[in-house]
């Protein structure tokens, strides 16, 4: 069972070795504002997602005070 774990241990090392070799060349390259311009996409969209959903939360208990007036 050790014997397992430590080959299974060595073989994701190796497999990080290599994604570290194939992406430093790109990570090297890139521009941050890129990082910038993804993330103000990102809120872009998950902002009115949030909004449609605290807005139909929020008229949910509106209606229920109503009910109960």
């Amino acid at each position: 069972m050790a014997e397992t774990i430590q080959q299974l241990w060595i073989l994701g090392i190796h497999l990080l070795q290599n994604i570290e070799e194939f992406l430093e060349p790109l990570l090297q390259n890139l521009d941050p504002s890129l990082f910038q311009n993804v993330i103000l996409g990102m809120l872009a969209l998950l902002v009115p997602i949030g909004v449609g959903i605290l807005s139909f939360f929020f008229r949910k208990d509106q209606k229920e005070i109503l009910l109960q007036i």
